[in-house]
């Protein structure tokens, strides 16, 4: 889901359900290799696996972990 602001095109976490990885580093602006080591250190949600070849973070703990950085800002 994306929304645009000024003709440039931005990612929105959706209301509920769940993002891939892809989805998930539009918004949460950190690399792959960041993102990896992060959910290792127990610092960023697991992911849920939806297939054998698809892991997906359920939005309700990505909601979560930002409401937990702005509480700490």
């Amino acid at each position: 889901m994306k929304a645009e602001s000024n003709g440039a095109e931005r990612a929105v976490l959706p209301a509920e359900g769940f993002v891939d990885e892809t989805q998930l580093l539009k918004i949460i602006p950190v690399s792959h290799d960041t993102l990896r080591r992060m959910t290792a250190a127990g610092t960023f949600p697991r992911p849920i696996r939806i297939s054998k070849r698809l892991k997906a973070w359920s939005v309700r703990s990505v909601r979560a972990y930002i409401e937990s950085l702005e509480a700490k800002a």
